[in-house]
């Protein structure tokens, strides 16, 4: 199972055993790092989509302050997403999002918004979309998401359920193919989730939600035409790199990495007795963490790696370390957050730590990490809203009106969960 309360997980308020690892940087859009490990082959950074106040000052290089008024998302998202990275794929302009129906688990669709005014640039219909997990990819200039759907029989003909994965042109919504994974009538229940997108490539993965589920189940695709490079069953998708994917066995503790071609690479067993991975720690690294069984006379522990996604090898050992998601910060540090509320930062080539709070020789508390991006991170300090420097973990900007969950060089997003403000965008002014 995940280290992510189930209601958090499955949108449409099924239950499923998926997790992810949706975005490549859980706190940013998705300008590339340049100097980001294994970069070759990676995707390209999307086009700057029209739609914002062209004539609004830009901050230079990754922002510290943003507006006191934000716009709000004109969107009907799917329940149980409280986090803007779980129900948002960020481009430069616009951002994605699954969109729900009138009736309850129908999912219709993909919403594209204009950052700037927050209202809707389009919308693809998705006919009978029933369930979907977490957030749709941008992948270059591709969206994809994917749909649980329920096919309604007629006469002598049956219905039937299925997994369908649809790719649409990110500027315009137009759709550009679709692919239907999974169509009988025994797949009730079946959860999809795209897992991530990286080098013309994306991983979708899909779990059932009852007690006898099937074994889950991970396809990779050609984002430019839909073709199914492959399917790997008793696979089930959490990080996708350059030339690996991870995944986990339905036994929950054995990680594998599979090659883009389809051949295994590697096995490895951990003693876990639930298992968990956090969205993409950054380039060259798989995060794994969750209670271990240590032996039988000392019980569980709580433990996390960092693992080498290419060789399944331990990069960094966090102990007792964990995370409900690495925010990796799009150019070479990752930080991380201990369950007792401990802040470390990784360096993503090296996997070394670079700084800790709280520093109780220089009087510092840690702060509650929300988003990282091009060597800033943004946290609520005991003090208010702030920026620290993702390399060294100094204090840079304090006294900040917002600090934002989810962030590009333009804008911050921040979630207000059920509040009727629901999803907010704050223009960056410094």
């Amino acid at each position: 199972m995940s280290p992510w309360p189930t209601e958090h997980r499955i949108l449409s308020g099924a239950v499923a055993a998926a997790v992810a690892c949706l975005l490549a940087a859980c706190g940013g859009g998705t300008k590339p790092a340049d100097d980001s490990p294994r970069n070759a082959g990676a995707s390209k950074p999307s086009a700057s989509f029209p739609g914002g106040d062209k004539g609004s000052r830009q901050p230079q290089g990754p922002p510290e302050a943003f507006a006191e008024d934000g716009a709000v998302l004109d969107g009907q998202f799917p329940d149980a997403q409280d986090h803007p990275a779980d129900m948002l794929a960020l481009g430069d302009e616009l951002a994605y999002g699954y969109h729900s129906g009138k009736r309850m688990g129908e999912v219709t669709g993909i919403d594209a918004f204009r950052l700037g005014s927050g209202d809707t640039a389009w919308r693809a219909k998705v006919p009978e979309g029933t369930h979907v997990s977490r957030a749709p990819a941008l992948v270059g200039d591709t969206v994809v998401g994917a749909f649980a759907t329920r096919t309604e029989g007629e006469g002598t003909v049956p219905g039937h359920y299925g997994i369908r994965v649809v790719a649409y042109d990110a500027r315009t919504g137009e759709e550009r193919w679709t692919r239907e994974l999974v169509t009988d009538r025994d797949s009730l229940g079946l959860v999809p989730e795209v897992v991530a997108g990286r080098a013309g490539r994306v991983l979708v993965t899909w779990a059932g939600s009852g007690f006898n589920a099937p074994t889950p189940t991970s396809a990779l695709l050609d984002t430019r035409d839909g073709r199914v490079v492959w399917t790997a069953e008793d696979f089930e998708g959490v990080d996708l790199e350059d030339r690996v994917a991870v995944g986990i066995r339905a036994d929950g503790s054995t990680f594998v990495g599979k090659s883009v071609s389809g051949k295994e690479l590697w096995k490895r067993r951990l003693l876990q007795t639930d298992w968990g991975a956090s969205p993409d720690p950054g380039p060259g690294l798989t995060l794994v963490d969750g209670p271990m069984l240590t032996s039988v006379s000392t019980g569980e522990s709580m433990d996390a790696w960092l693992l080498d996604p290419l060789t399944g090898k331990t990069r960094l050992d966090l102990g007792t370390a964990t995370s409900n998601r690495c925010r990796y910060d799009g150019r070479s540090t990752t930080i991380c957050s201990e369950r007792a509320g401990a802040v470390v930062a990784v360096d993503v080539r090296t996997a070394r730590v670079l700084w800790r709070l709280p520093d109780k020789a220089a009087n510092r508390v840690e702060p509650t990490v929300t988003a990282a991006w091009q060597g800033i991170v943004y946290a609520e300090g005991v003090n208010g809203a702030m920026t620290l420097d993702a390399r060294t973990g100094k204090d840079r900007r304090t006294g900040l009106p917002l600090a934002p969950q989810l962030v590009n060089d333009k804008y911050g997003i921040v979630s207000h969960g059920s509040d009727e403000r629901g999803v907010e965008v704050f223009r960056a002014t410094g």
